[in-house]
């Protein structure tokens, strides 16, 4: 049975891999365009 410390620790590392490549590839002002659209069209105001 796995250990939940271990299993969080793997998941954090998984996370944060996955967050660096996100950003090293260009894609996080993608990422906030996109979630302002969201938050805008939710309000109705764009």
């Amino acid at each position: 049975m796995f250990n939940k410390k271990i299993l969080r620790a793997a998941l954090l590392i998984a996370a944060l891999a996955l967050i660096a490549a996100g950003i090293s590839a260009g894609d996080c002002m993608s990422v906030f365009q996109k979630a302002a659209k969201i938050c805008y069209e939710c309000v109705g105001i764009g």
